[in-house]
């Protein structure tokens, strides 16, 4: 395969790139190191930006997943600022209350400029280290069908595939629209780890600072 952008022969490694629409290693970078921090999100300020982000990306933010409706502002939520006080990514779960080892993680964003930084795979982190301390024993998240990037994302974070909703995004908003990279956005598909497998930990370890 060659690159989409400057049409360079990509390596094996980099085909899975191209795959999903992006680029070979040169023409996609890891952006540059940033400090930051990861703080749960307790005043106005801080739900603001979780609430104005979720509502820019997704156009809502009430989320039906896993036969129920979650609502962003009942939910706990993670913030990631930089050393200029900037927000520039977030998390957001919850510990279900009918199964209190389950976690439910209903996303984690980053601000575009602040991709491939390590942002995202140091939020997860935090999420995992939340549900140890919680002694939760699985945690749960959902991505649609043409989201490629938080497919692999999250099964390189030993995530695995355990179910699929059906036409729910169809349902959802009523039609079927289009999607990233102009795929029809249909299904919802269900993903699950269990928190306590070392190799969950492993692979967090390894891979952070990729995403």
């Amino acid at each position: 395969m060659k690159c989409i952008t400057c049409g360079k022969k990509a390596t094996k490694s980099e085909n899975l790139l191209l795959v999903i629409g992006l680029a070979c290693e040169e023409c996609v970078p890891r952006g540059k190191d940033v400090s930051f921090q990861i703080l749960p999100a307790k005043n106005p300020k801080d739900l603001q930006f979780v609430l104005h982000f979720l509502e820019d990306l997704f156009g809502e933010t009430k989320f039906i997943e896993f036969g129920r409706c979650y609502d962003i502002r009942e939910m706990e939520q993670l913030v990631a600022i930089d050393e200029k006080g900037r927000y520039i990514g977030l998390a957001v779960y919850t510990i279900e209350q009918e199964d209190p080892a389950l976690m439910t993680l209903l996303t984690v964003n980053v601000d575009e400029s602040f991709f491939r930084r390590g942002v995202a795979s140091a939020l997860l982190k935090e999420v995992k280290r939340i549900a140890i301390r919680r002694k939760i024993s699985k945690i749960r998240v959902p991505i649609s069908n043409d989201d490629l990037i938080s497919y692999v994302f999250y099964h390189r974070r030993g995530f695995r595939l355990s179910g699929i909703d059906i036409n729910l995004c169809v349902k959802s908003h009523g039609d079927e629209l289009e999607g990233l990279w102009k795929l029809p956005l249909r299904d919802e598909l269900y993903l699950v780890c269990n928190v306590r497998d070392g190799q969950f930990e492993e692979q967090l370890n390894r891979i952070a600072g990729t995403l």
